[in-house]
């Protein structure tokens, strides 16, 4: 510390670089504080909000209403990014995901309106309120509203730190800022650009509006035709977030994103021809800038939703003709919530989407052969990595399906059909988990300089390899809903798995002779080791799956497809147990 200097002078520093560091600071804060906002109230809601999404359907208007709530609690971002997914996995389809698109962008708005009111002053008595809200409240669903409160105090913490941080250089930033203007063209595209590319940046639209909160308290934007073409920038720097989680999937999902992007370029377009008119509304509406500018975010997003929910078609047509394809649409999903009547029909299209989601693990399983070989590795392990994505978002979706299933009456032999279909899926997944630990050991044997095999190694190990993907596709093709004979196709995978079994016990007792011998490097008997234990486990799970198809009740009753559910029979509810007498029981020694 230089002579003359106290402490207090170097923390209260007003220069240049520690109003930077304020402003990203805060900015820190505020981002931060949206994440840990999003993850409670994505906590409170638990997997209730994913499933209605997944189930909107082609009504248009319950597709806005989900996206609206799923906006304002978990950000038009994190809503589109999950809608990607879904597209992704065949749950929804382009023109089904639109209308949720426009709710999110409109749910957002309403979450900016909260973070726009002037209670940043309180901002430490609600950090404080949600942390004792988190330490103290039961159970992990109630200890997520803290969590959504401790976000809430950061966003608002966030925005009084960059407004204290950029106060003192005013007259220093208003010449920059101030190009951002809606009375001149220069000026509209100006503020446009800039705003598009910070929101682009960060990843989020609400830190951009956060910013403009801050930037309005501290004086330095102080005309709302400032702040006009900062808002619409964000709408379009927002969309970089979907368009990166595309990356990797299939073309409908790319669509999806793109769908998101002509909404919000179209809604800018409005909102750039109507700039007067909307300009003397929002001046209408509230003599604060900070509202002015939360209430412009939403007009704009409600008008350019009423302008084109009617004519959704359109904004599918405009996307699929920015995103042409000349290859097949990737295969819907066969979970139809109109199925749900017909118990019998439902369980035949959970089997089908068995086998949809097996043949994905067949395919990542088949391109695992390339990494073995370093040969396009690149490719072959994102298109593995997306396929996982698809298998463990069908998973989440198939159990959802399995829960609506079994509140309707089902036969005994439908209901134990059901637990054996979960067993399944779960046994699906879990194989899919590590055949991406496979395409993982191979990248990381790759940059290994060691992990070399020698040619009767790789050639056994190869075999294999071969033999894993011959149990694989035994069970892709034994998930035929229309088979007769199930019990007949599982025997066939318990043979090849015989096979297999008897190849990995030769080879692990080779690998020892070799290490022994000292014919292969440690590392490389290293990653042999561990690519053997990951096949096996993948045709574990094979066998796991062709002992539940051998069960008396895995077959469909095809005179029961068009027979509906009957109405659920009323049963005398058990006898609750007692809990003191289970919890003496913790410390006693009772097993036989």
């Amino acid at each position: 510390m230089g002579p003359g200097h106290s402490e207090d002078d170097i923390v209260n520093d007003s220069s240049p670089f520690f109003a930077v560091g304020a402003v990203l600071g805060g900015l820190a804060l505020f981002l931060f504080g949206m994440k840990v906002m999003t993850d409670g109230l994505r906590g409170v809601a638990g997997g209730s909000l994913r499933s209605v999404i997944s189930k909107v359907g082609r009504n248009r208007f319950n597709g806005l209403a989900t996206g609206t709530l799923s906006g304002f609690l978990i950000h038009s971002s994190a809503t589109t990014v999950l809608l990607v997914a879904f597209v992704n996995a065949g749950i929804l389809s382009v023109l089904e995901s639109i209308p949720v698109i426009f709710g999110a962008n409109i749910g957002t708005t309403f979450s900016m309106q909260m973070i726009s009111l002037d209670i940043g002053a309180y901002s430490y008595f609600i950090l404080a309120a949600g942390c004792a809200w988190w330490l103290f409240a039961p159970g992990t669903r109630l200890s997520s509203g803290g969590l959504a409160v401790i976000g809430l105090g950061m966003l608002f913490l966030g925005v009084q730190v960059m407004g204290d941080a950029v106060a003192p250089h005013g007259a220093s930033l208003q010449p920059i800022l101030e190009g951002s203007d809606s009375k001149t063209l220069t000026g509209m595209l100006y503020g446009i650009l800039i705003a598009a590319a910070v929101t682009a940046i960060i990843q989020n639209s609400g830190a951009t509006i956060g910013m403009c909160f801050a930037l309005s308290q501290a004086g330095i934007f102080h005309d709302f035709t400032n702040v006009f073409p900062i808002v619409l920038g964000a709408h379009i720097g927002t969309c970089a977030t979907a368009l990166i989680s595309s990356i990797g999937a299939n073309i409908e999902a790319r669509r999806c994103a793109v769908a998101h992007l002509v909404f919000n370029v179209i809604g800018v377009g409005i909102a750039v021809l109507c700039s007067v008119p909307l300009t003397r509304f929002i001046l209408w509406t509230s003599d604060e800038l900070v509202t002015q500018t939360a209430n412009f975010h939403t007009a704009v997003m409600i008008l350019c939703a009423a302008v084109l929910l009617p004519v959704t078609p359109f904004v599918e047509k405009i996307a699929r003709k920015l995103t042409p394809s000349a290859g097949p649409p990737p295969q819907r999903s066969f979970l139809d919530p109109d199925l749900l009547k017909y118990p019998e029909r439902a369980i035949q299209a959970c089997i089908h989407e068995l086998q949809r989601i097996s043949r994905l693990n067949t395919e990542s399983l088949e391109l695992i052969g390339q990494l073995l070989l370093f040969s396009g590795m690149r490719n072959a392990s994102r298109k593995i990595a997306g396929n996982e994505v698809v298998v463990n978002e069908i998973k989440l979706s198939m159990r959802d399906y399995f829960l609506l299933l079994t509140r309707n009456y089902l036969s005994r032999r439908q209901a134990i059909l059901v637990q054996h279909l979960d067993r399944c899926v779960v046994d699906i997944e879990r194989t899919g988990d590590h055949i991406t630990a496979l395409a993982e050991l191979s990248m990381q044997r790759k940059r290994q300089q060691d992990a070399v095999f020698t040619r009767k190694s790789f050639d056994q190990l190869f075999a294999l390899y071969k033999a894993c993907v011959r149990v694989q596709s035994l069970v892709t093709e034994s998930l035929d809903p229309q088979a007769t004979d199930f019990s007949a196709r599982a025997l066939s995978i318990l043979e090849a798995r015989e096979v297999y079994r008897n190849q990995s016990l030769e080879i692990r007792n080779y690998l020892i002779d070799q290490m022994e011998e000292k014919t292969e490097t440690p590392v490389g008997g290293y990653f042999y080791s561990n690519l053997v234990n990951a096949m096996d486990r993948i045709v574990r799970h094979s066998k796991n799956i062709a002992l539940v198809e051998q069960s008396s009740t895995f077959w469909i009753k095809s005179r029961k497809l068009d027979a509906e559910a009957a109405s659920v029979l009323e049963r005398d509810r058990p006898e609750l147990v007692k809990t003191e007498e289970y919890l003496k029981r913790i410390h006693e020694d009772d097993v036989p």
